[in-house]
């Protein structure tokens, strides 16, 4: 819908994007894209569109007689919104939807700050960052129902905000950072749920803020909090259900070692909280 061979930014106004060709894209930067205002309503709905070549050569098709071949890798996938340079989002109202792709994509890093509001919806992963992501601030929905909630190929660096992952069941993830190349998740501020077969987790002392983590089911529009005592640390409203989850949760002023309690519809269960620990839980 909208393309730039260098940077896009859009700070005011209503953008509604619908793109329904094959490996088509609603917002496409070939740079830096930012978002600081506004309202983008973004809806890939086409498929994966295969580039084809003929191969050249003895009997190939590029000579009389030659049946030659078909190469199918090169591929383009449908995006809501996407670039190949940095993503920020740091105001505005921003709601992505992909029907066989992910539904924001940079294949660089993505930042989300400040005021944004931001809901991702896809079959694939619903926010793939191709190195580091930081969620610094704004408010965070994601929602995957084949694959990844959020997905970073480096690390994940969560200092504020407030967010909601969803992934699909194992081995797909809520949150997933990198950690076969060694990258992991670093908690240091803001509240962030994650549910799906299972969750990225910190896995050195750098990662400052404490994480709980336990198995539920959780079902639209029901609450989950973390308290501790009379004290309530974080609130999430579930915008969609989830069976048999892995669910991770952290919040400011949690304390290693220390029970809280996690009330997921209803139903209260004690959590002890760890700083860090193994890659995957």
């Amino acid at each position: 819908c909208i393309k730039s061979d260098a940077d896009i930014t859009s700070d005011a106004g209503v953008l509604t994007l619908t793109s329904s060709g094959a490996g088509g894209k609603c917002l496409n930067s070939d740079s830096l894209l930012t978002v600081t205002g506004g309202t983008i309503t973004a809806k890939a709905t086409g498929s994966v569109y295969n580039y084809s070549s003929t191969a050249y050569g003895p009997g190939g098709g590029g000579f009389p007689g030659g049946g030659g071949t078909t190469d199918t890798s090169k591929k383009s996938s449908p995006k809501a919104i996407k670039s190949d340079g940095d993503m920020l989002f740091s105001g505005g109202i921003i709601d992505a939807t992909s029907s066989s792709s992910e539904a924001i994509e940079s294949k660089s890093c993505i930042t989300f700050d400040g005021n944004a509001v931001v809901t991702a919806y896809s079959s694939d992963d619903a926010i793939n960052s191709g190195s580091h992501m930081y969620i610094k601030g704004g408010t965070v929905t994601a929602y995957a129902t084949s694959n990844d909630g959020i997905d970073a190929n480096g690390s994940i660096y969560v200092s504020g905000g407030h967010t909601i992952a969803y992934g699909a069941k194992s081995p797909e993830c809520g949150i997933d950072a990198n950690s076969e190349a060694g990258y992991t998740v670093y908690f240091t501020g803001g509240e962030l749920i994650a549910l799906g077969g299972s969750n990225s987790a910190p896995t050195n002392s750098s990662s400052t803020q404490c994480y709980v983590s336990t198995s539920a089911s959780v079902t639209a529009n029901s609450v989950v909090t973390l308290s501790s005592g009379s004290t309530t640390l974080a609130t999430f409203t579930m915008p969609y259900s989830l069976s048999s989850a892995s669910i991770l949760v952290t919040a400011p002023g949690m304390t290693s070692g220390s029970s809280y309690t996690l009330n997921v519809g209803g139903t209260s269960k004690s959590v002890s909280a760890v700083q860090y620990g193994s890659s995957r839980w």
